[in-house]
């Protein structure tokens, strides 16, 4: 995701030998403080105006049905403060030095407890919240390879499950480790725990990479979105970077589901879910709920920023809402 929407990812101290550090469980920033690992760190690859060159923490949780509280968030928020703290602690030698602005982000299957994300939103953290219908056949997948692998473990009488090697193979067949995919490390794994890795990164190659994106809206909120037709999607963005689109609820009910953003010929379409505290204010009066609904997409969701890129390729696209162009709605 952070790939598509036009980070590149950050994977080994050699990178950057002043602030990275490789850990034994994975890469690790320095922080004013202490050295901080990351399950995912991502550098934008343009600067912004006016801004420092952009890094992006991402910290992944993947509960069976608890959402992510306050303590997460909260580590978040000391991570990144520790993090942002350490130029400003660097002995001045008066020798040229780069500076990064670092950015955190949670992401979550199982969504955020309202704390949390109050949280989030003061401190101005992003959270990611997978737990959508969207994204239910990615849940599911990630949960039965999971299983699958600790019973192929057992079933090659392997003594400890050998996550270390897990992770580096996985991360080889991505591409999102800091060699070449064809070029990953040769380790030794069982033939069944081997065979059950290669049916995952399949799935993930062919069903799930290119399909989601980030959504920026003029909210404090950053939108996970799922594309279900990435090529045509992108070729239409591509014919016409800025796209006139619907939104609205889709589900069992008016006031539950997933948002889903489309143009007239339907060539676009993305969806996502917003924070369950904003869902929660939209339908809290019924009588208020439809003057709520439309005046959250007029206010917030009127203007959502996609960044893509496609090998080294960036592009920025905007999704506009403007009711006038949808009478019917």
């Amino acid at each position: 995701m952070l790939q598509s929407s036009g980070y590149r990812l950050l994977t080994n101290s050699s990178q950057d030998e002043i602030e990275l550090v490789n850990g034994s469980n994975g890469l690790r920033v320095r922080g004013r403080g202490a050295e901080h690992q990351a399950d995912v760190l991502g550098e934008l690859a343009y600067v912004p105006p006016f801004s420092l060159p952009l890094r992006m923490f991402v910290e992944a949780k993947c509960y069976r049905s608890t959402p992510v509280g306050l303590k997460e968030v909260r580590n978040a928020h000391g991570v990144i403060h520790d993090v942002n703290q350490n130029w400003a602690a660097s002995h001045r030698t008066g020798r040229p030095r780069q500076r990064y602005h670092y950015l955190y982000s949670l992401f979550s299957t199982s969504g955020f407890t309202a704390a949390a994300q109050e949280y989030a939103q003061a401190h101005q953290l992003v959270l990611v919240d997978l737990s959508a219908p969207a994204f239910a056949r990615l849940r599911r997948r990630l949960t039965s390879a999971s299983s699958e692998m600790l019973e192929a473990a057992s079933s090659d009488n392997l003594a400890e499950f050998p996550l270390t090697a897990v992770r580096a193979v996985i991360r080889s067949r991505l591409g999102t480790a800091s060699f070449a995919r064809d070029q990953g490390p040769q380790l030794p794994l069982a033939v069944n725990l081997h065979n059950t890795i290669e049916e995952l990164v399949s799935f993930v190659i062919e069903d799930w990479r290119a399909k989601m994106l980030l959504g920026f809206p003029a909210a404090p909120i950053v939108l996970a979105m799922f594309v279900p037709a990435i090529d045509a999607a992108i070729a239409a963005l591509s014919e016409n970077p800025v796209q006139h689109v619907r939104l609205r609820h889709v589900g069992a009910t008016d006031t539950a589901g997933t948002w889903v953003a489309s143009s007239q010929d339907g060539r676009v379409e993305f969806r996502f879910t917003l924070p369950d505290r904003i869902e929660s204010w939209i339908m809290a009066d019924p009588d208020e709920y439809r003057a709520r609904r439309a005046a959250f997409k007029n206010a917030f969701l009127s203007d959502i920023t996609i960044v893509y890129s496609d090998e080294g390729d960036v592009r920025i696209f905007k999704l506009v809402y403007d009711a006038s162009d949808w009478h019917q709605s």
